[in-house]
């Protein structure tokens, strides 16, 4: 009764605990709750099957997010992350706060659209070798693009695991257009004084101008790595959002949308070997949300 309901929030709260102090692994931490939750029930005599444990995970949320990453997996191949970071020097005129706004800008729009986890593992190591050649701190660059990373993936279906779970769990009654619609502005507006707080508190390494920019200007002359692969990626992604946007017409899961969108590149850009591609994939994080269900 309450007693049982009582020791449930409890586990969740320690687990939830452990997580935010980091004292295990995150993908463990869970795990380990998960078959704590678990043994209670077998100890109250009310066993569940594999069959009902299987069920308790959110199918919809972990396919949106199986199938997504191996799309972004297949763009990352293609060096369009290094061009497009290479490209935006030019536009800095040498001023550190202009590189701060673009290199955000870009992560929130791509958080949108992809899962602001896969977004942040392409662009932080970009971020780290490029503030390398420019010899400044990349601190700065980090924290603003974590930030926005998270701001821009409020503002669709598919660009937060909330967002994923809330969508999956409601596809019916939400569309992606919905999510933009009602969060968009929302996420606008926070943008301006998340941006003023980064610039007030790193204003000393942000002084001062860019350095080594004719080396990444010549750079930033350099093309596709694979063009061929380069055109599959964006054709499927492309063909993913629009099916997301035309979810009130066919009424199809968006999980099923993105995981035929990575079968479908898959089976174009290399049908004989797809291990390179799985493992890709942050089995880590799936695993994490699974056991959180």
């Amino acid at each position: 009764g309450v007693c049982q309901e009582y020791i449930a929030a409890g586990v969740l709260l320690i687990v939830l605990g452990i997580i935010a102090l980091e004292l295990l692994d995150r993908t463990l931490s869970a795990m380990i709750g998960a078959s704590l939750m678990i043994g209670l029930l077998v100890l109250l005599n009310k066993t569940p099957n594999l069959k009902t444990i299987i069920s308790w995970c959110d199918e919809g949320t972990l396919g949106l997010l199986f199938g997504m990453m191996v799309i972004v997996s297949k763009l990352s191949l293609t060096g369009f992350m290094d061009l497009m970071t290479y490209k935006l020097i030019p536009f800095c005129n040498g001023s550190k706060y202009r590189l701060l706004y673009i290199l955000c800008a870009i992560t929130a729009v791509m958080s949108a659209f992809l899962d602001n986890v896969t977004t942040v593992l392409l662009v932080a190591p970009l971020t780290v070798s490029l503030s390398r050649s420019l010899k400044m701190n990349p601190l700065p660059f980090l924290t603003g693009e974590v930030l926005f990373s998270n701001i821009g993936g409020t503002a669709t279906l598919i660009g937060d695991p909330p967002n994923v779970i809330v969508g999956s769990r409601l596809s019916d009654d939400l569309t992606f257009l919905d999510f933009i619609i009602s969060l968009g502005p929302a996420v606008v507006l926070m943008s301006l004084p998340c941006m003023l707080v980064i610039v007030s508190y790193y204003r000393k390494e942000l002084s001062g101008p860019l350095n080594n920019v004719e080396d990444l200007v010549k750079k930033s002359n350099e093309g596709i790595k694979d063009p061929e692969l380069f055109s599959y990626c964006m054709i499927c992604l492309l063909m993913v959002l629009f099916g997301f946007l035309l979810h009130p017409v066919h009424h199809v899961n968006p999980a099923w949308i993105a995981i035929s969108g990575a079968i479908l590149l898959l089976i174009f850009s290399s049908p004989h070997d797809i291990e390179p591609a799985l493992e890709s994939v942050e089995w880590s994080t799936l695993l994490f949300f699974a056991s959180l269900f």
